[in-house]
């Protein structure tokens, strides 16, 4: 099978992930790659992306602050999934995010412990 490091450099593949990601929530964001890493066939990207905000005085009225970050870990790997006629090679991805506040708070680090236990392929162990 495929390897991501054949597809191209880590940095390029941490960015295409952030790219396709900023499209499927609409296209109008643009995430900034904060560290990527690959091991062991898997990518880690963390990512920072400022959100749309209709109304910076109501959100800093209501939160105290005038921007909304969104901080996401994202893992990446190669993989199959079902085709026309049979299983296609495919690059998946599972994505946890948060707001920057909550992130800082006491969301990251379980965030990023979900996202990176991710497993494709392989059944949930059901408790």
């Amino acid at each position: 099978g495929k390897s991501l490091s054949e597809i191209a450099p880590t940095e390029e593949l941490a960015r295409i992930l952030a790219r396709q990601r900023d499209r499927e929530q609409g296209g109008a964001l643009n995430s900034e790659v904060l560290r990527c890493s690959l091991e062991n066939g898997r990518l880690t990207v963390e990512l920072s992306t400022e959100l749309p905000v209709a109304n910076p005085d109501e959100l800093e009225k209501q939160r105290g602050i005038r921007e909304l970050i969104r901080r996401s870990v994202g893992v990446a790997t190669f993989g199959e999934v079902p085709g026309k006629d049979g299983p296609v090679p495919a690059v998946v991805a599972a994505w946890a995010s948060c707001l920057r506040e909550d992130w800082d708070g006491d969301l990251g680090v379980p965030l990023r412990e979900s996202a990176e236990s991710f497993q494709w392929g392989m059944q949930p162990a059901i408790q």
